[in-house]
Protein backbone atom coordinates (compact mmCIF):
# COMPACT_ATOMS: atom_id res chain seq x y z
CA UNK A 1 0.00 0.00 0.00
CA UNK A 2 1.41 3.40 -0.98
CA UNK A 3 1.65 6.32 1.48
CA UNK A 4 -0.87 8.36 -0.50
CA UNK A 5 -3.42 5.56 -0.08
CA UNK A 6 -3.09 5.90 3.69
CA UNK A 7 -3.30 9.71 3.86
CA UNK A 8 -6.41 11.01 5.53
CA UNK A 9 -8.72 13.49 3.79
CA UNK A 10 -7.47 16.17 6.21
CA UNK A 11 -3.86 15.64 5.10
CA UNK A 12 -4.82 15.77 1.43
CA UNK A 13 -6.93 18.89 1.98
CA UNK A 14 -4.03 20.66 3.75
CA UNK A 15 -1.65 19.83 0.92
CA UNK A 16 -4.04 20.99 -1.80
CA UNK A 17 -4.94 24.18 0.08
CA UNK A 18 -1.30 25.10 0.69
CA UNK A 19 0.31 24.30 -2.68
CA UNK A 20 0.75 28.05 -3.37
CA UNK A 21 2.96 28.15 -0.26
CA UNK A 22 5.45 25.90 -2.06
CA UNK A 23 5.59 28.29 -5.01
CA UNK A 24 6.23 31.20 -2.65
CA UNK A 25 9.05 29.44 -0.83
CA UNK A 26 10.60 28.30 -4.13
CA UNK A 27 10.40 31.82 -5.53
CA UNK A 28 12.26 33.13 -2.50
CA UNK A 29 14.89 30.38 -2.56
CA UNK A 30 15.39 30.15 -6.34
CA UNK A 31 17.60 33.24 -6.46
CA UNK A 32 20.00 31.64 -3.98
CA UNK A 33 19.81 28.09 -5.32
CA UNK A 34 22.78 26.71 -7.26
CA UNK A 35 22.52 27.24 -11.00
CA UNK A 36 22.68 23.50 -11.67
CA UNK A 37 19.31 22.82 -10.04
CA UNK A 38 16.08 23.36 -11.99
CA UNK A 39 13.21 25.34 -10.52
CA UNK A 40 10.91 22.37 -11.18
CA UNK A 41 13.12 20.26 -8.93
CA UNK A 42 12.82 22.86 -6.17
CA UNK A 43 9.03 22.71 -6.51
CA UNK A 44 9.12 18.92 -6.35
CA UNK A 45 11.27 18.95 -3.20
CA UNK A 46 9.00 21.59 -1.70
CA UNK A 47 5.89 19.51 -2.40
CA UNK A 48 7.52 16.56 -0.64
CA UNK A 49 8.16 18.83 2.34
CA UNK A 50 4.56 20.07 2.29
CA UNK A 51 3.22 16.53 2.26
CA UNK A 52 5.48 15.57 5.15
CA UNK A 53 4.39 18.68 7.04
CA UNK A 54 0.73 17.80 6.51
CA UNK A 55 1.34 14.26 7.71
CA UNK A 56 3.19 15.34 10.86
CA UNK A 57 1.10 18.40 11.74
CA UNK A 58 -0.28 18.43 15.26
CA UNK A 59 -2.89 21.13 15.84
CA UNK A 60 -2.46 20.70 19.61
CA UNK A 61 0.97 22.34 19.47
CA UNK A 62 -0.63 25.69 18.76
CA UNK A 63 1.49 26.43 15.70
CA UNK A 64 -0.43 27.52 12.61
CA UNK A 65 -0.10 25.00 9.78
CA UNK A 66 1.15 27.60 7.30
CA UNK A 67 4.09 28.51 9.55
CA UNK A 68 4.87 24.85 10.27
CA UNK A 69 4.62 23.97 6.58
CA UNK A 70 6.81 26.86 5.40
CA UNK A 71 9.62 25.67 7.67
CA UNK A 72 9.24 22.06 6.53
CA UNK A 73 9.08 23.05 2.84
CA UNK A 74 12.21 25.20 3.12
CA UNK A 75 13.99 22.43 5.03
CA UNK A 76 13.03 19.78 2.47
CA UNK A 77 14.42 21.91 -0.35
CA UNK A 78 17.69 22.58 1.47
CA UNK A 79 18.05 18.91 2.41
CA UNK A 80 17.43 17.80 -1.18
CA UNK A 81 19.95 20.28 -2.58
CA UNK A 82 22.54 19.03 -0.11
CA UNK A 83 21.74 15.39 -0.81
CA UNK A 84 21.84 15.70 -4.60
CA UNK A 85 24.44 18.39 -4.99
CA UNK A 86 28.19 18.69 -4.79
CA UNK A 87 27.95 20.13 -1.28
CA UNK A 88 26.90 17.17 0.79
CA UNK A 89 29.13 16.96 3.86
CA UNK A 90 31.28 14.25 2.27
CA UNK A 91 30.95 15.95 -1.10
CA UNK A 92 32.67 19.02 0.32
CA UNK A 93 35.76 16.97 1.00
CA UNK A 94 35.67 15.42 -2.48
CA UNK A 95 35.15 18.73 -4.22
CA UNK A 96 37.50 20.82 -2.11
CA UNK A 97 38.78 23.42 -4.46
CA UNK A 98 35.61 23.41 -6.60
CA UNK A 99 32.24 25.03 -6.13
CA UNK A 100 28.83 24.82 -7.75
CA UNK A 101 29.62 27.54 -10.26
CA UNK A 102 32.39 25.31 -11.63
CA UNK A 103 29.62 22.95 -12.73
CA UNK A 104 27.51 25.64 -14.38
CA UNK A 105 27.83 26.14 -18.07
CA UNK A 106 27.34 29.88 -17.61
CA UNK A 107 30.44 30.40 -15.43
CA UNK A 108 32.72 32.86 -17.15
CA UNK A 109 36.51 32.87 -16.74
CA UNK A 110 36.10 35.97 -14.56
CA UNK A 111 33.60 34.15 -12.32
CA UNK A 112 35.88 31.14 -12.08
CA UNK A 113 38.79 33.38 -11.10
CA UNK A 114 36.63 35.16 -8.51
CA UNK A 115 35.45 31.81 -7.10
CA UNK A 116 39.04 30.61 -6.81
CA UNK A 117 39.95 33.81 -4.95
CA UNK A 118 36.99 33.42 -2.60
CA UNK A 119 37.88 29.77 -1.88
CA UNK A 120 41.45 30.79 -1.09
CA UNK A 121 40.26 33.62 1.16
CA UNK A 122 37.87 31.30 3.02
CA UNK A 123 40.63 28.71 3.51
CA UNK A 124 42.92 31.44 4.84
CA UNK A 125 40.19 32.73 7.18
CA UNK A 126 39.56 29.23 8.51
CA UNK A 127 43.30 28.77 9.07
CA UNK A 128 43.35 31.96 11.18
CA UNK A 129 40.60 30.73 13.51
CA UNK A 130 41.44 29.59 17.03
CA UNK A 131 42.25 25.88 17.14
CA UNK A 132 38.93 24.60 18.56
CA UNK A 133 36.85 26.64 16.12
CA UNK A 134 39.01 25.50 13.20
CA UNK A 135 38.79 21.85 14.32
CA UNK A 136 35.02 22.09 14.70
CA UNK A 137 34.57 23.48 11.17
CA UNK A 138 36.93 20.88 9.70
CA UNK A 139 35.00 18.07 11.41
CA UNK A 140 31.65 19.47 10.29
CA UNK A 141 32.46 20.29 6.69
CA UNK A 142 35.26 17.92 5.75
CA UNK A 143 34.98 14.88 8.04
CA UNK A 144 31.23 14.27 7.56
CA UNK A 145 30.43 14.66 11.25
CA UNK A 146 27.28 16.13 12.71
CA UNK A 147 27.49 19.08 15.08
CA UNK A 148 26.70 16.79 18.00
CA UNK A 149 29.42 14.23 17.13
CA UNK A 150 32.03 16.87 16.27
CA UNK A 151 31.35 18.71 19.50
CA UNK A 152 31.44 15.51 21.53
CA UNK A 153 34.84 14.55 20.08
CA UNK A 154 36.15 17.98 21.00
CA UNK A 155 34.71 17.69 24.52
CA UNK A 156 31.92 20.21 23.89
CA UNK A 157 28.21 20.04 24.61
CA UNK A 158 25.93 20.33 21.60
CA UNK A 159 24.82 23.82 22.63
CA UNK A 160 28.39 25.03 23.13
CA UNK A 161 29.43 23.47 19.81
CA UNK A 162 26.56 25.33 18.17
CA UNK A 163 27.68 28.63 19.71
CA UNK A 164 31.28 27.96 18.72
CA UNK A 165 30.16 27.17 15.16
CA UNK A 166 28.17 30.41 14.95
CA UNK A 167 31.11 32.37 16.32
CA UNK A 168 33.51 30.78 13.81
CA UNK A 169 31.22 31.45 10.86
CA UNK A 170 30.71 35.05 12.00
CA UNK A 171 34.48 35.49 12.36
CA UNK A 172 35.04 34.19 8.83
CA UNK A 173 32.37 36.59 7.54
CA UNK A 174 33.99 39.54 9.32
CA UNK A 175 37.41 38.55 8.03
CA UNK A 176 36.15 38.26 4.46
CA UNK A 177 34.37 41.63 4.65
CA UNK A 178 37.47 43.24 6.15
CA UNK A 179 39.49 41.86 3.24
CA UNK A 180 36.71 42.99 0.88
CA UNK A 181 36.08 39.48 -0.40
CA UNK A 182 32.44 39.18 0.66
Amino acid sequence: MKDRDRDSPAVIARVVAHLPLVDGVVETMATRAPCWIAADDLVSYGCEGLLEAARRFDDARGVPFEKWAAIRVRGAIVDAIRMHGPYTRDGLARTAGHDASDQCESATPEQEMWNAQVRGAVRASVARLPQRERQLLERLYFDDETLHVAGERLGLSKSWASRLHARAVAAIGRDLRRRRVA
